[in-house]
């Protein structure tokens, strides 16, 4: 393998009605951390066999199918993760000439989530040597995002998202021999996360022997797929196994990284009038939302066959200091406060939009409620509060959150 840094994720949305039908991903996110994990429970099985011993052979368990990664909030990037969250999005062209050079994202709470297809490819991606094992390629479907943290303290913001996924197809092991020729069926174990025609798999087996060809058809039911060529002989015996090849990373728009010092905190009885309030100064900030996903097994895979959204919700934690008492206590006596946290970049999302709209982010929170908050005392510090709130849903807005982002990209980058 290799340094980190050369490897990449992509994603890409799937039909919605069609969870398990990987596509191949097209948009590519710059990312801190994480990884797609793909857990496997070996069963020890020990019948009785005339033999003391009590593990006598293994059987492959169930999958655990999920992924965490950490990202710089970027204002062009992060609707990947907002819109496939919440599951509501209405892009707008807010430019000022209308000509596709700024849009506006307005992201909403929606009954039913999108899926994606989430890529990751590690290693040195563009070599050949070593029979392409030197990276290794994972690709999730049917992949949800569970919940994500915004959070902020000093310097760059950061992005977290928790997903889980149907499966991860890692490595398909082949289950006959298969002889070199035209046509030629491969019967594999797994096949799902593959997409026929486009995708690109190494046959490799440990003779040492490989060759990269496309897929030229698939079928999901009966787990084989199809090479046109295969110039190779690969068994059983020698551990043939079919992997996926990467692709080529490609970043089309530049970053737009956003930082702590463009953050406005603003409280108000409504929205509207949170928005047009005096900023007030927080500290140590988070908000999470969660889909609070239910991942339910059956026997269509080893993994999940059901992944589901139950009750949503939203919660934030901040410190705040307090000028005096009364301070403190008209702030958390407010039975209802809307939030509304803007994080506004000081670059221009197009030269040609007169009206100078920049690279933004917004969440509204319509009906904020305080849930908990402790003045902790330390030998020498200033007394501050450590608060907790949770949002409600508000039904003159008919909702409890709104996330707006201003930036670059049509919508059909995050839908299509």
């Amino acid at each position: 393998m290799a340094l980190s840094r050369e490897g990449y994720i992509a994603v890409k949305r799937q039909v919605i009605s069609t969870p398990s039908v990987a596509v191949v991903p097209t948009h590519f996110l710059r990312f801190k951390e994480g990884d797609l994990e793909k857990k496997i429970d070996n069963i020890v099985n020990n019948p009785i066999q005339n033999n003391a011993w009590g593990a006598l052979h293994v059987v492959k368990g169930v999958e655990t199918c999920e992924g965490n990664f950490k990202f710089d909030v970027d204002a062009n990037e992060c609707v990947h993760i907002f819109a496939n969250a919440l599951g509501g999005l209405v892009t707008a062209d807010i430019s000022s000439q209308t000509d596709a050079s700024a849009f506006s994202q307005t992201i909403t709470v929606a009954s039913s989530l999108p899926n994606l297809s989430w890529e990751q490819g590690k290693g040195l991606l563009t070599s050949s040597a070593n029979n392409r094992q030197d990276y290794r390629v994972m690709r999730g479907y049917g992949t949800y995002i569970n919940n994500f943290t915004l959070r902020g303290a000093e310097g760059l913001l950061e992005l977290e998202a928790n997903l889980m996924s149907l499966g991860i197809f890692d490595v398909a092991r082949m289950l006959n021999d298969e002889a070199a020729g035209s046509s030629v069926v491969l019967d594999l174990d797994t096949v799902e996360g593959l997409v026929a025609t486009t995708d690109i798999v190494n046959m490799i087996d440990d003779t040492p022997q490989n060759e990269v060809d496309a897929i030229a058809s698939l079928s999901l039911t009966a787990k084989t797929i199809t090479i046109a060529t295969l110039g190779n002989s690969y068994t059983v015996a020698n551990r043939a196994r079919v992997t996926l090849e990467p692709l080529t990373p490609s970043y089309s728009v530049a970053a737009q990284t956003m930082t702590n010092n463009m953050v406005d905190f603003r409280f108000g009885s409504s929205v509207s009038g949170a928005a047009s309030a005096a900023e007030e100064n927080v500290e140590n900030w988070e908000i999470t939302f969660s889909n609070n996903l239910e991942a339910r097994r059956g026997s269509i895979r080893p993994s999940y066959g059901v992944i589901a959204p139950k009750a949503r919700s939203c919660k934030v934690k901040f410190t705040k200091y307090f000028e005096t008492r009364a301070d403190a206590d008209r702030y958390f006596l407010a039975t209802r406060r809307a939030c509304v946290i803007s994080i506004t970049s000081p670059n221009i999302i197009s030269a040609t939009d007169t009206g100078n709209t920049k690279y933004t982010v917004t969440i509204n929170l319509s009906d904020l409620r305080f849930t908990a908050h402790e003045m902790t005392t330390g030998t020498d510090e200033l007394l501050a509060y450590d608060i907790e709130a949770e949002a409600f849903y508000d039904t003159s807005d008919a909702r409890a959150i709104q996330i707006i982002v201003k930036n670059a990209s049509a919508g059909t980058v995050y839908t299509a």
